[in-house]
């Protein structure tokens, strides 16, 4: 098996972010791993590193292509977004070799990316302290006629890890989703491709990066780059699920959740309450439709209007 180190000049920016590549001596398909795409989401960086260290013995077959940071100048200033812009760089692919800054870097990326011909990439992302971990699955906007969208839930079952698709279409463009990374590979490219959200922003969890790393080893498995396969995560709730839009705070106050991240709940169900500081009630947000909770915001206070978390509901 050979290790090598590369490094990736992230078009119009000084920014240089590392890539590291480990090949083994019999042929596969090659996967490719991403992390901190947004620069406070870290928790990927840690994974990419313990997956470097066990990828040394355990890679049998194929390629598997790390890189730690996809936005270092955005790591190192503790930005979601690249450093000194105001825009989200997973908005942006496949980017534009001629565009706006954002433009150029995502550009580099994704042609960087392609240069591989991976057969899967495997963003990973960090959510709230508060929820469990998921991945989401991106929606085909041509009506999946190849089955792809499948074959990548397929592939996200792997990881051991609750899988939801995501919003409908409408909601879907009307975020830029189909421009994340993900979603650009699956939508643009044609490559297998999904998004993991495990554990905090901002600080290193160690359960949140031993997750990432078990979820990764699931993936490698069931592509038989590796041995073995991962157990399922003891927060898996299995079905057909989708991501729901967040319930907003009804008042301004402070925010005290009802339902834990994991757990199922039913139409009318209190999943918050609202307090002023002197402990008075404020109202009660209750769920739309029946659904999953997958995790609250880093809050106390909110103000009224804010999106409290994150929840599945079930595929219609």
């Amino acid at each position: 098996m050979s290790r090598t180190v590369r490094t990736l000049p992230l078009g119009a920016t000084s920014d240089v972010a590392p890539v590291i590549v480990h090949r083994a001596p019999r042929p596969g398909p090659t996967a490719v791993v991403t992390a901190n795409v947004h620069g406070d989401e870290f928790g990927g960086v840690y994974a990419v590193h313990t997956l470097d260290r066990w990828l040394s013995d355990a890679l049998e077959r194929g390629r598997v292509v790390l890189h730690p940071t996809l936005n270092p100048s955005g790591l190192a200033a503790g930005t979601r977004n690249l450093s000194g812009d105001a825009g989200d760089l997973n908005r942006w692919f496949p980017g534009n070799e001629s565009g706006s800054p954002p433009e150029r870097v995502a550009a580099a990326i994704w042609n960087h990316l392609l240069s591989f011909g991976p057969a899967v990439v495997v963003d990973l992302h960090s959510d709230t302290a508060h929820g469990v971990p998921y991945v989401i699955v991106d929606r085909r906007l041509d009506g999946d006629p190849d089955g792809l969208e499948v074959a990548v839930r397929a592939l996200a079952r792997a990881t051991g890890l609750t899988v939801l698709g995501e919003y409908p279409d409408e909601r879907y463009q009307r975020y830029g989703l189909d421009r994340s990374l993900a979603g650009a590979m699956v939508n643009r490219a044609g490559v297998e491709a999904f998004t993991l959200e495990v554990g905090p922003r901002r600080v290193r969890d160690a359960a949140a990066v031993e997750c990432m790393v078990a979820a990764i080893r699931g993936v490698l498995g069931h592509l038989g780059l590796v041995e073995g396969h991962t157990a399922d995560h003891p927060s898996l709730v299995p079905g057909d699920w989708q991501r729901g839009f967040p319930p907003r705070a009804s008042a301004t106050g402070l925010f005290h959740p009802l339902v834990e991240p994991g757990q199922t709940f039913a139409a009318g169900t209190p999943l918050a309450g609202l307090r002023s500081i002197e402990g008075r009630n404020l109202g009660v947000v209750r769920a739309a439709e029946d659904g999953l909770a997958l995790s609250w915001v880093d809050a106390g206070w909110v103000r009224a209007g804010t999106l409290l978390g994150s929840i599945a509901v079930r595929v219609r």
